[in-house]
C-alpha cells in the first residue's frame, strides 16, 4: 500500500486528529491501524515534510517506509509520537544530499522495528539532548555532509553506519 499526498510537496501527518490543516495528507492512528499490508509506503521523493504526531501501531508485522523530498524533515511530534511496525522493518528517508533530518519528539521510544534504516541529510538524525530513540534489532544509518547522529537504543542493536565525511559526529545512548 502506498499513500501519497494529492499534490507534490504537500505535508503528511500520521496521527492527526481530524482533517484540519490545508495541503496536508492527514491520517489518524485509527485509520493507519485499518491498513493491513506487508508493506506500507508513505510519501515519496516529491512529498512535503512528514510528522508522526501520535502513537502509530501497524496491524501485524508491516514494513513501513516514510520518504520525504530533499530539504524536508521527518518529525516525531510530542511524547506520545511513536511508530511501531509490530515486528516489521521501518525505513525513514530524507535526501542525504539536502538539509532534511529526522527529529525526535521526546517519546521514550520514537520507533519500534526489527530493522531500522535511517537516511538523513545535514539536518541530522535526532539532536543533542533529544536523540532519536528506538527499539530495533538492527540499525543502519546514513547522513549526508556534516550530518550528525544522536541515537538512543532501548536494548542492544547491531549497527551499520555510513557518513559522507569524517567531520560527522555520532552519539549513542542507552541499551
Amino acid at each position: 500500500v502506498t499513500l501519497l499526498p494529492f499534490i507534490a510537496g504537500d505535508l503528511i501527518n500520521l496521527g492527526a486528529v481530524g482533517e484540519t490543516v490545508l495541503n496536508t495528507l492527514e491520517l489518524s492512528a485509527a485509520e493507519v491501524a485499518l491498513i493491513t499490508a506487508a508493506n506500507l509506503v508513505v510519501g515519496n521523493v516529491a512529498s512535503g515534510a512528514i510528522t508522526v504526531s501520535a502513537g502509530i501501531t501497524t496491524t501485524g508485522a508491516t514494513n513501513v517506509t516514510l520518504t520525504t523530498a530533499i530539504n524536508n524533515n521527518i518529525s516525531f511530534s510530542g511524547a506520545a509520537a511513536q511508530l511501531n511496525a509490530s515486528g516489521g522493518n521501518v525505513t525513514l528517508v530524507t535526501d542525504a544530499t539536502g538539509v532534511g533530518g529526522i527529529v525526535s519528539g521526546g517519546a521514550a521510544t520514537d520507533v519500534v522495528a526489527n530493522l531500522l534504516t535511517v537516511t538523513a541529510g545535514q539536518g541530522d538524525i535526532g539532536g543533542a539532548g533529544n536523540p532519536l530513540s528506538f527499539d530495533a534489532t538492527t540499525l543502519v544509518t546514513t547522513t549526508g555532509l556534516n550530518g550528525l547522529q544522536f541515537l538512543s537504543e532501548a536494548n542492544t542493536v547491531n549497527w551499520n553506519t555510513s557518513t559522507a565525511t569524517n567531520a560527522n559526529s555520532i552519539a549513542l545512548e542507552g541499551g
